[in-house]
């Protein structure tokens, strides 16, 4: 194989190809349709582009599935987005002749794309790309460069900067197959056969699994780990919500593989799937939506792209600066493009590592209801369930940003593979301290300014406190019930208890600082906030009644307000502030 070829990047700008890579030509099968881009295709690929070059950084197009032939990059999928940048290259050399004449170093005068059994569409790119017109007229290709051509008149852009940004940051990423495919076209007629009966490309993990696995000494028993690992709605270890005696069989063999991961580099007898061929890595083979096991009506807090995310993320050798932007799946290819992984010699210390994470999430974490809310039966020795709730807290309060907590205890909990209960809840408590740090004073806490997390933090802190001999259930063991089974569930509304605007002659105006303080302030679900809406204090009450006798609480803090009216059938100013002092109480303790 040519040695520029075997040192190929995962990813590939215009001019990182053109300084790095010029003797790379790509090859079109033939079994590939031509560029077939319509007019509004090409202009949604501009204005994209020109919004992300007012914003800096690169502009992700997509994938080339590619297979090295001797000089030639075949390629099996990816064809469309290859040509329209040739075709973005021609129009800016034409607008531009010699401030854009960089690009002829990119189309390699017109020998960098050809095409396979298409003599005529090969000649015509290589005369376009030299400024003829040559004897034959691709029309749909003509018609592209036109589209662009007209389009940066439209817009009047800069088409110097335009195009130098383009030069500079369109990026495509590279997904090579293994040589079989090479040295048996009918596998190439395969794979190409495959990934159009699906419906769509394949997904971008399943394009990484081959990416990392191809060509390592275990790539059978990497697969099958894979493939076992993907399956979020099924625990790696059977009956972990079975009788105690099942639970506790399970929880021996967590502990066990935890402490025997460089056993996944064992190929197992049974069902192997080798996925060093794309083919074999097709959708049916790693479906993770039709879960026929006992919890397919649970999942992992996290998705698996997200879970790969997190395994790279704490793989010794991985340095991570920018968080928000690294847990976005979408990126999923470019994150690991960037680790360089093989590179490094760290594809099997990932691979132990997204083990650990599968396990400890299975073992150590909360499993989410598929409706939304939690399964807290999980293998870990916690008899109260505080911890299992202090994560479900968590995790409701950071949905979006799992990373801002996950992550960092992640990687605790494999630092420290005996750790009991009580530390662990003692170390999620800290990293949560570090994320929020102190509790504000009261008047921050007010309808304007209070951080909804605050709210979710004092449902914990009603639930952890539920059974203390003088506490705030004191002598009322059905109430004690109602909130054992509470369960914490991903609401945003901030509802006012005493409404802002009374629809009844009976309510009261109260003034803006009594009605916006955290007394008379609840969290609750956008759907019951527009019910409750500013229905008088009575009706809401009873519905607070209702959901307390169905178990279907959504605030232990509307609990309590609701306890604070049934003295007397009265929510006042007076009573807000009492019910206020008491829940900052167990806030200000923290």
């Amino acid at each position: 194989m040519n040695s520029e070829l075997q040192n190929l990047p995962y990813c590939f700008t215009p001019e990182i190809l053109s300084d790095k890579f010029q003797n790379v030509v790509f090859d079109i099968p033939i079994y590939q349709r031509l560029f077939a881009w319509r007019e509004e295709q090409i202009k949604e690929l501009m204005d994209d582009l020109l919004e992300a070059s007012s914003k800096g950084g690169n502009y992700y197009i997509g994938i080339l599935t590619i297979a090295v032939n001797n000089k030639h990059l075949e390629l099996i999928d990816g064809q469309q987005r290859m040509t329209v940048t040739t075709l973005m290259a021609i129009a800016f050399k034409e607008l531009e002749p010699e401030k854009c004449a960089y690009w002829n170093k990119f189309l390699k005068d017109g020998e960098r794309l050809k095409f396979s059994a298409r003599d005529e569409d090969t000649s015509y790119l290589s005369a376009r790309a030299n400024g003829k017109a040559g004897a034959y007229m691709n029309h749909q290709m003509e018609s592209a460069i036109d589209v662009i051509k007209a389009w940066c008149q439209e817009k009047k852009v800069d088409v110097v900067e335009f195009s130098d940004y383009v030069w500079r940051n369109l990026t495509l990423f590279c997904s090579y197959l293994p040589d079989n495919y090479v040295r048996n076209p009918i596998e190439l007629n395969r794979y190409f056969e495959a990934m159009n009966s699906t419906g769509r490309q394949l997904k971008q993990h399943e394009i990484l699994l081959v990416n990392l696995v191809s060509g390592h000494k275990n790539s059978v028993a990497l697969s099958n780990l894979w493939q076992e690992i993907a399956d979020t709605q099924k625990r790696l270890v059977a009956n972990c919500d079975g009788s105690s005696d099942e639970v506790a069989q399970a929880r021996n063999e967590y502990i066990w593989r935890l402490n025997d991961t460089h056993s996944i580099f064992t190929e197992k007898d049974g069902n192997e799937v080798i996925f060093e061929t794309i083919e074999a890595v097709k959708p049916a083979n790693i479906d993770i939506s039709n879960s026929t096991s006992s919890d397919s009506s649970k999942e992992m807090l996290i998705s698996f792209e997200e879970l790969l995310l997190m395994a790279l993320a704490l793989t010794p050798g991985v340095e991570v600066t920018h968080p928000r932007q690294f847990y976005k799946p979408e990126h999923l290819i470019a994150r690991f493009a960037d680790a360089k992984l093989k590179e490094k010699g760290l594809i099997d210390t990932f691979f132990e590592t997204l083990y650990k994470c599968r396990l400890l999430m299975d073992y150590k974490i909360v499993w989410q209801e598929t409706g939304g809310d939690f399964d807290y039966q999980i293998v870990t020795e916690d008899p109260e369930h505080r911890l299992e709730k202090f994560q479900s807290m968590l995790y409701v309060a950071h949905q979006n940003d799992f990373y801002r907590w996950l992550p960092s205890y992640m990687q605790w909990l494999i630092d420290n593979p005996g750790s009991d209960t009580e530390t662990e809840l003692g170390q999620l408590k800290h990293i949560d301290h570090d994320l929020h740090g102190i509790v504000p004073s009261v008047d921050q806490l007010n309808y304007h300014k209070v951080d909804r997390y605050w709210f979710w933090r004092l449902d914990y802190e009603l639930w952890d406190h539920r059974n203390d001999k003088d506490g705030w259930l004191k002598d009322n063991p059905t109430l004690k019930e109602v909130v054992n089974r509470y369960v914490f569930r991903v609401n945003r509304s901030i509802e006012h208890l005493h409404p802002q605007t009374p629809t009844d002659d009976k309510s009261e105006v109260w003034d803006y600082e009594d009605l916006n303080c955290f007394g008379n302030l609840a969290m609750i679900s956008s759907a019951f906030n527009s019910l409750q809406s500013n229905e008088s204090v009575g009706v809401k009450m009873e519905r607070i009644h209702h959901q307390k006798e169905t178990s279907q609480l959504q605030s232990l803090k509307m609990l309590h307000m609701w306890m604070t009216y049934r003295e007397g059938e009265t929510w006042t100013p007076k009573k807000a502030k009492i019910h206020e002092r008491l829940m900052y109480s167990f806030l200000e303790s923290l």
